[in-house]
């Protein structure tokens, strides 16, 4: 998907679905969260990392997506987000297993908002993990 398709499809759940006001405040917001995902998977992977739909959720009041994304071209990743909060999720026989079950090391964006500091820090415990799978 597009960046500037992406962009218009988060304004337009911001504004219909999930009826959110001042709703540019919550677009402006996902938004940011979206380039900093991007930006900060980016950072780790590289060209390993390729994102694939990102599924508006409509059935939730707060801004919610399903984001899928491969890495290293055989690891299948979805990125779960609701109000800010990240839970990462990791295809693994034959379903998605959130990805803290797979570490002993504290994951931190599935009980905080995300900030740089705390995507950077998952994502590099996340490559740690599919490095051993």
């Amino acid at each position: 998907m597009s960046d500037k398709k992406l962009i218009e499809e988060v304004r337009q759940a911001a504004k219909d679905i999930w009826k959110l006001e001042p709703f540019e405040m919550y677009y402006k917001g996902v938004l940011s969260n979206i380039k900093l995902i991007k930006k900060t998977a980016k950072k780790v992977w590289g060209k390993k990392c390729v994102f694939g739909e990102l599924k508006v959720l409509k059935s939730n009041m707060y801004p919610t997506f399903e984001w899928l994304l491969t890495i290293y071209g055989e690891f299948g990743i979805k990125l779960e987000y609701e109000a800010s909060m990240l839970c990462i999720r990791v295809f693994k026989d034959g379903e998605y297993v959130y990805f803290g079950r797979l570490t002993e090391k504290n994951i931190l964006s599935k009980l905080e908002f995300i900030t740089p500091k705390i995507l950077l820090h998952d994502f590099k415990i996340l490559d740690e993990v599919l490095k051993q799978m």
